[in-house]
């Protein structure tokens, strides 16, 4: 849980309740708080040029994400084709500066919506994950490679080659930004691709 306690200014003060422990008297809870990064883009507060004498509101997770939390993100050539698609799932849609790995799966279905993974396995392996780093809708587009930029992605390789983990570098420039991954395999003369999308966010 996050929120916002500060003066009325253009960066405020945010918090984020980081540990919940019971304290052994009539049923009382120990908080503790850390501070976070004010996100202009999830967060809401007044306009400071507008705010009326001590009336000035401040919301902590105002706005949804940036990125879809519903469905995997499938390639215009796959909705086109309506046949195998490659959907890539991860146990949630954002990825924490400095944070711990993310791992990501890539599943593979038929027209009919069955599961036909195992076949497409063989052909997968590390170098079948790219991903790349690009604004979010605030800002003017831009999208910039970092696959094989080791100061920014590290990526740990699993047993099954459809899985993989990626993690990424406490690097605040690139909050509030958005990580796609990406896995393509080339099978029968056609190329198969999946994305997924990750917020960046704070590690608090």
């Amino acid at each position: 849980m996050r929120f916002i306690i500060s003066a009325p200014v253009e960066k405020p003060n945010v918090f984020q309740v980081s540990k919940v422990e019971t304290v052994p008297m009539f049923g009382l809870k120990r908080l503790t708080f850390s501070q976070d990064k004010f996100d202009p883009y999830t967060d809401g507060r007044d306009n400071v040029e507008y705010a009326q004498g001590d009336i000035f509101a401040m919301y902590a997770d105002l706005f949804d994400n940036e990125v879809p939390t519903d469905t995997p993100m499938h390639t215009e050539t796959e909705k086109e084709m309506d046949t195998v698609h490659c959907d890539l799932i991860c146990n949630a849609n954002k990825i924490k500066i400095g944070g711990s790995y993310k791992l990501i799966t890539a599943k593979y279905f038929d027209s009919s919506g069955h599961e036909i993974t195992d076949e497409f396995i063989p052909y997968l392996a590390k170098s079948s994950w790219t991903c790349y780093v690009k604004n979010n809708r605030h800002e003017q587009p831009d999208e910039v490679d970092i696959t094989d930029n080791s100061d920014l992605i590290t990526w740990l390789e699993q047993n099954d080659n459809n899985k993989i983990k990626i993690k990424f570098a406490d690097n605040k420039e690139y909050l509030t930004k958005i990580l796609v991954v990406k896995c393509s395999i080339n099978k029968d003369g056609r190329n198969i691709v999946g994305e997924i999308q990750l917020q960046i966010s704070s590690v608090l």
